[in-house]
């Protein structure tokens, strides 16, 4: 498994962020792949030194896969650091994030731009407790409204302790988690 971040600009104007893989299948020769989807563009880029950028939004929905180096991030949620071999899969184009590089590498990263219908075979890591959702559900809102948003709430959301998703009674995601659960 590849290890992804997703990164996005949530509803309530923050940056969000989630720990999952990119989800791969068996293959022809006993390796595993993801199926092919579509990109814009492909740059790489390096940078030496940490340009102390500040909060600061992406220019577009994209990949950034990690070459070399070590990056901490900071989001609204919290903090995460992506090493040689992982993606950021980041659609926080408002809200915005910051980073540090941490060691003496350089970071060398390459960028694919995604169309905004290109579907990302991003997978959580591990469901939440269906208890838990069903615990933090217990306001008034809409089901398409949980749906947009209770798939995007971080582990680190949920660790410290608050409850985003508490707004949200008829939530779908309490029932994919339960579903998903369920499966070994």
């Amino acid at each position: 498994m590849i290890r992804c971040i997703k990164l996005w600009s949530g509803r309530d104007g923050h940056s969000h962020f989630e720990e999952g893989v990119i989800d791969l299948e068996p293959g022809q020769r006993g390796d595993t792949l993801s199926g092919k989807f579509p990109i814009a563009s492909v740059s790489f880029q390096e940078t030496d030194a940490d340009p102390k950028l500040g909060w600061h939004p992406d220019p577009a929905r994209q990949l950034v896969i990690t070459l070399s180096g070590t990056i901490e991030f900071t989001t609204h949620d919290g903090r995460f650091t992506l090493r040689a071999g992982d993606i950021l899969f980041t659609e926080d184009t408002i809200a915005g994030h910051d980073w540090t590089m941490l060691g003496g590498q350089p970071w060398r990263r390459l960028y694919a731009i995604l169309d905004q219908a290109t579907v990302v075979p991003f997978r959580p890591d591990g469901p939440r407790s269906a208890a838990v959702g069903a615990e933090s559900h217990k306001s008034e809102a809409t089901p398409s409204a949980c749906r947009q948003l209770c798939p995007s709430i971080s582990r680190q959301f949920w660790g410290a302790g608050l409850r985003h998703s508490r707004k949200f009674p008829a939530c779908e995601y309490r029932r994919v988690a339960a579903k998903t659960a369920r499966t070994p």
